[in-house]
């Protein structure tokens, strides 16, 4: 059935928009400003808790051998010298960024 059915742009087009469009008239109702309020709400409790992981992944990352290969100056880099914004601190960090996309800006 699947490759009997070959759409036109249009079809692909209205089919792509159609989840965004449904959002977006969900998030205008009083329904979307509820889900939103007890979004905000239930993030006053959860934020302690993301940073209290984050310490502890930090913890871990810096005190635990195995690791010492993914993470910081000692991680494989794919060129050298890397990009020096590129600290190791997240995984998969090889130091390579050539056009700076993963530069956070200063202001």
């Amino acid at each position: 059935l699947a490759s009997q059915f070959k759409p036109n742009t249009a079809q692909v087009v209205l089919l792509s928009a159609l989840p965004v469009v449904g959002l977006t008239a969900i998030s205008k109702t009083e329904v979307g400003e509820s889900i939103a309020n007890k979004v905000e709400e239930e993030k006053k409790d959860l934020l302690p808790l993301a940073n209290r992981d984050e310490s502890e992944r930090v913890r871990i990352r810096d005190t635990e051998p195995r690791l010492k290969g993914y993470f910081g100056s000692g991680r494989a880099l794919l060129l050298k010298p890397g990009a020096d914004h590129l600290t190791g601190t997240l995984p998969g960090d090889s130091g390579f960024d050539p056009l700076g996309l993963s530069r956070e800006d200063s202001g």
